[in-house]
């Protein structure tokens, strides 16, 4: 059987024949790629906040259809390929494919599981149904006809009995007449109690819903305005203008005392009486001046005019500006009406607005010293030799540069603020998975990839620029003008590139290589340093300087061709090869590129970058703890990245914590014996088991028993062994064998037989012998 991700998916969900998925699963085995996509998928599937594609996506990789299609059997055969590589492309494709492939396996692979007694309920359907229909028509309560319209059922004529009993009686197989089937018909013709209480709620739900929008009607009506003249909806219908209330006195001669709350705070709750009487239509009414628009007094509700011989009195109103309708005019009784006189401010129960044509008069605010914290901390002694070498112009990006602090008379990691300039002197850390970008000042462009560190220097000749890469990888790009230069020094290897074409670039790697089996905390143990210069388009040439090779020839490195450095050898060119893939940015994962942006967006500019780092270490999300980590780890901080091999959680991103902690022991010696001084520090007892497996080891030692003790690093109850002894036996057979760390041991069990089987065998030896050099694709016409 061939092994292709339908059948990985179909062996991962156990739906093949036992013979296919053995064979399966030894081709596992013998698969790096496979034995990777397998942890893969497990590792996605279980993934927390994993996106999922679109309903109504189109294309190939993003149409639902295309999976079903495609788990079905029934995708068109020359669409397969690209479906799988767009499926291996992205975690979300490849997520969506697995987890719809195991929902079928489980729905697919197991019966349905159908109760005894509702199987027998199913089978009796089919006969009653049968003698209903053989017994005539069934009737039910004539309620539920729409002619009665919920009106009382009319009872039904009487029949006798024999009537009744010869039509409820079917013929029986002989011809003869079968008994009387009288159950049957009389369950057809029960109501059931669902029906009637239905039937019985359908009018009170009527009532409360009419009820329900009348109160709603009146609440809005009464929002409009008071339920008299004023309303808006009588002035709409003509009913009546706003008019002046005139209060006749109380017979014992008292005035009555106005029922506004807002003008008579000690008026009762409940307004008086209303008298009807008032004429509504100013023509009933001759003689009645008119008021202007612009201001109407607020009313109370209209009251009875008095009675003849009695003085009428005034109330004391408020005037409100009031816009009238177009077209109206308001009237007003001017017989005994006095001038309008407002209140005095009374109390209320609301802070008063302020009124805001007279604003107070703002105090003066007194100064007071506060000692300015800058945003980029900065050194705040500048030597004089110092340089422009160009700028910081990314803005997505983190670039760590080393600041002395004079306070606590020590250096600190702080993040340098976009489109800042570079001066000589300075060195500067790129961030795991970040892509910094600089302008240089003689034109050229240098975008870093990854985790690096370099310094800026002081050109030798005047309008060049100079840099320092200690280990890293660098693209540097001519943008728009021929001929540019800049200095470099590569760990100790000084030259010239020139840039001689318009569009030339050159990408640059610097590494030390440790050999395996020798202590990087030894003084003695030699680093191998390896350097690739990569033409990837237009004139490269590179001029070597430095002691000794003054007349050095300058080399011209064609197009996809390298000139490699190892150790002090001479330089050696090769080629041509397809351009290394961190060169593009696409490279780097989604789920490392959205990490990235999520992280620096949270990074401040005037905080320790270590400080910072150190909290998103301890996040909720294991994508970006893992990024702030290894992060900390390229700052020269290893007590994060230690504690994630402890981490369950985690497991999906050991292996590039691991890849970090053996970086930092190729940086120097002094690095490497941080990350020793840190295991003892967590880690005491199995600190050195740890660290002699980051190192490695030759095949001699693997022989005389260092893959003995990896196979037995397997067994033991510190996870953080487990993971490096598992990584290490992967990187040397290239096997992992089903082994799954952040398992318990008794799940692990027929892999460790399956290890010890290998070690028996004499199999545990380095598959490919570690080399310095890079491996490049050779490039294809």
């Amino acid at each position: 059987m061939r092994l292709t991700l339908a059948t990985l998916l179909a062996y991962l969900d156990n739906v093949l024949e036992p013979a296919d998925s053995q064979a399966l699963a030894e081709k596992i085995e013998k698969s790096d790629f496979a034995s990777g996509l397998v942890m893969r998928i497990r590792s996605i599937s279980r993934k927390l906040r994993m996106g999922a594609p679109k309903v109504e996506g189109k294309g190939l990789g993003r149409d639902p259809n295309s999976v079903a299609e495609y788990l079905d059997g029934s995708l068109a055969p020359e669409r397969i390929g690209e479906f799988e590589r767009l499926c291996l492309e992205s975690d979300v494709q490849l997520a969506e494919v697995a987890s719809c492939h195991q929902v079928l396996a489980m729905v697919l692979n197991k019966p349905a599981d159908v109760p005894a007694n509702l199987r027998e309920r199913v089978y009796e359907l089919a006969k009653k149904a049968e003698a209903a229909r053989l017994a005539g028509p069934s009737r039910l309560d004539s309620s539920h006809s729409p002619i009665h319209d919920g009106a009382p059922p009319v009872p039904p004529k009487p029949s006798s009995a024999a009537t009744s009993a010869t039509t409820l009686q079917p013929p029986s197989e002989n011809g003869k007449v079968a008994d009387p089937v009288a159950p049957p018909v009389a369950k057809t013709m029960v109501v059931p109690d669902y029906l009637k209480a239905a039937q019985g709620s359908g009018n009170w739900l009527w009532a409360v819903a009419l009820a329900t929008v009348f109160l709603i009607a009146v609440g809005a009506l009464r929002l409009m305005g008071p339920f008299d003249g004023t309303h808006p909806l009588a002035k709409l219908l003509g009913m009546g203008g706003a008019t002046v209330a005139v209060v006749p006195a109380q017979p014992n001669g008292d005035p009555l005392e106005n029922p506004n709350p807002i003008l008579n705070p000690n008026a009762n709750s409940v307004p008086p009486p209303l008298v009807p009487g008032i004429p509504a239509d100013p023509a009933e009414n001759p003689g009645r001046a008119t008021l202007p628009g612009d201001q109407l007094p607020v009313l109370n509700p209209p009251m009875p005019l008095p009675g003849e011989g009695v003085p009428p009195l005034p109330i004391p109103v408020t005037p409100v500006p009031v816009e009238p309708a177009p077209g109206e005019a308001r009237t007003v009784d001017p017989v005994d009406v006095k001038p309008i006189v407002p209140p005095p401010p009374m109390p209320l129960p609301v802070p008063p607005p302020v009124d805001p044509l007279t604003p107070a008069e703002p105090k003066p605010l007194e100064p007071i010293p506060v000692e300015p914290k800058p945003i980029e901390p900065m050194p705040t002694v500048v030597p004089a030799e110092e340089v422009d070498a160009g700028r910081y112009t990314s803005d997505e990006q983190v670039l760590a540069q080393l600041v002395a602090d004079p306070k606590m008379k020590t250096n600190l990691w702080y993040r340098l603020a976009p489109r800042s300039p570079l001066t000589s002197g300075q060195r500067f850390i790129v961030l795991p998975s970040y892509r910094p970008h600089l302008t240089l000042a003689t034109g050229l462009q240098a975008m870093f990839a990854g985790e690096s560190a370099f310094r800026m220097d002081k050109p030798t000749q005047p309008g060049s620029a100079a840099m320092t890469i200690e280990y890293g990888r660098v693209v540097l790009v001519s943008v728009g003008a021929a001929g540019g230069q800049i200095e470099l020094n590569l760990a100790g290897l000084k030259g010239v590139v020139t840039l001689a074409d318009a569009d030339a670039a050159v990408a640059i790697e610097v590494r030390r290589f440790l050999p395996p089996g020798i202590s990087a905390d030894d003084p003695r143990a030699e680093l191998v340093r390896v350097i690739d210069l990569f033409a990837l388009g237009g004139r490269v040439v590179w001029q070597p300087t430095g002691d000794g090779v003054d007349k050095a020839e300058a080399i011209e490195i064609p197009a996809s061709q390298v000139v490699i450095y190892l150790a002090d050898e001479l330089p050696r060119m090769a080629g041509p090869f397809e351009q290394p893939t961190w060169v593009d940015a696409k490279s780097l994962p989604d789920i490392e590129r959205r990490a990235s942006l999520d992280m620096e967006a949270e990074l401040p500019l005037d905080k320790p970058l270590d400080i910072a780092l150190a909290e998103h270490a301890t996040g909720r999300r294991v994508e970006i703890r893992s990024l702030a980590s290894r992060s900390l780890a390229a700052l020269d901080q290893f007590e994060p990245i230690l504690a994630e091999l402890n981490d369950p959680r985690q497991y999906s991103y050991w292996a590039a914590d691991i890849d970090s902690l053996r970086l930092a022991l190729t940086r120097s010696t002094d690095t490497a014996g941080r990350v020793f001084a840190t295991l003892q520090n967590q880690r005491p007892e199995n600190a050195k088991l740890v660290y002699e497996m980051l190192l490695g080891a030759s095949d001699e030692q693997l022989t005389s028993g260092a893959a003995e003790k990896l196979v037995k690093a397997l067994e033991s109850s510190d996870n953080d062994v487990r993971v490096v002894a598992l990584d290490s036996l992967r990187r040397i057979t290239g096997l992992m064998l089903m082994y799954r760390p952040e398992k318990p041991l008794a799940s692990n069990t027929t892999s460790i037989q399956k290890w010890r089987e290998k070690l028996k065998d004499n199999l545990i030896t380095n598959r490919i012998p570690p080399s310095p050099l890079n491996e490049y694709k050779p490039l294809t016409p």
